[in-house]
């Protein structure tokens, strides 16, 4: 049985830029290599290094680690690094290593010093979390997106949506609202045998979604956003 899984929408506070996720360690071995290049080095450092070497792989996953984990090892290759900036790198990696809610327990090497492949083993653990600060993240299925927004809250869903009125609508709904856009979970056969299956909406997803939603907006009101948008 092949299934179709139903296209989905993201809600979006117009004019904030989300962070950047930081789930395993292979997110943080790019965002340490990104530190190691562009904020440890000059411009013109850079250069010369990227003219010496090979500079975009002077940090990576051991092999000897998982890239989906959220602790292990990343090799911080230092041959050709300016020398005079290294023991800044080792340093500033930790603090890096902090604003994606990470710890380097320990930096170990060099090996193989002076060798192109000298390397120093980054010992790191990874804490994921969403930011106190941010919003909420909400995605949802076309279907429900368009019965939350355009039938419940009656909000045209292609152009944008004040965040202070999502909040004052959804202040304003009663339990009869929902009770009509109450839906069964329906299964359907679509092209060529595939199976189409639409999960159905209660009013326990709804009421969660509209609380979920409702934080969002009321974020938005509070950090001076104006319009909230799907897509």
């Amino acid at each position: 049985m092949k299934l179709i899984k139903i296209a989905s929408m993201d809600l979006y506070i117009e004019g904030y830029q989300q962070p950047e996720e930081m789930n395993n360690i292979l997110d943080a071995s790019f965002h340490l290599k990104r530190k190691l290049l562009y904020e440890v080095l000059t411009e013109k450092e850079l250069k010369l290094y990227s003219k010496n070497g090979a500079p975009y792989d002077v940090l990576d996953i051991d092999g000897d680690s998982q890239f989906d984990s959220t602790q292990g090892i990343l090799n911080f290759y230092s041959y050709q690094y300016p020398e005079h900036k290294l023991n800044t790198a080792l340093n500033a990696l930790k603090y890096f290593a902090k604003e994606i809610n990470s710890e380097i327990i320990k930096i170990t090497g060099p090996e193989r010093q002076g060798q192109k492949n000298e390397v120093y083993r980054i010992y790191i653990k990874m804490t994921p979390q969403q930011n106190k600060d941010e919003p909420p993240r909400i995605n949802m299925a076309n279907s429900n997106a368009y019965k939350i927004f355009q039938g419940i809250l009656n909000f045209n869903v292609d152009e944008p949506m004040d965040a202070w009125q999502i909040v004052a609508r959804i202040d304003r709904i009663f339990q009869a609202q929902l009770e009509e856009f109450e839906t069964e979970t329906t299964t359907e056969k679509g092209e060529q045998g595939a199976t189409v299956i639409n999960m159905g909406t209660s009013m326990e997803y709804m009421k969660r979604r509209l609380e979920e939603i409702k934080q969002v907006a009321q974020w938005a009101v509070n950090n001076n956003y104006q319009k909230l948008s799907l897509r």
